[in-house]
């Protein structure tokens, strides 16, 4: 396994290059939904910092006290060490865009029961 330092200002993160078997278990985690935080969420551009605390092997709150200087910074480097599931989660958010896409111009929505007769 390949890892990789990150360090920011104070702290210092290990990126740890994630298995095909973690990719799998991310992605079926992530089609069963749960909780989320609106922050943790949006506070990096193209993943999520629980996505980001797996790579790093931590939790959430390890990030708790850096700014989005040093978020990015770790974003970069998992980026990185991990292509291979930022292709996948890629293509989720496409998928999930093309679809509120569809949703919001109506064109996903079930018939009426009126309409089906």
């Amino acid at each position: 396994m390949t890892t990789h330092i990150a360090n920011c200002d104070n702290l210092q993160f290990t990126a740890c290059e994630l298995s095909v078997k973690e990719v799998r278990d991310w992605f079926e985690s992530f089609t069963h939904g749960g909780p989320c935080h609106l922050v943790d969420e949006l506070a990096a551009p193209g993943i999520s910092l629980h996505d980001l605390a797996t790579m790093y092997r931590c939790e959430v709150g390890a990030f708790d006290a850096l700014t989005s200087r040093e978020i990015d910074r770790l974003v970069e480097a998992a980026r990185a060490i991990n292509p291979h599931f930022f292709r996948v989660r890629d293509m989720v958010a496409s998928v999930v865009e093309q679809m509120m896409t569809k949703a919001a111009a109506g064109l996903d929505s079930t018939p009426d029961s009126d309409e089906v007769a």
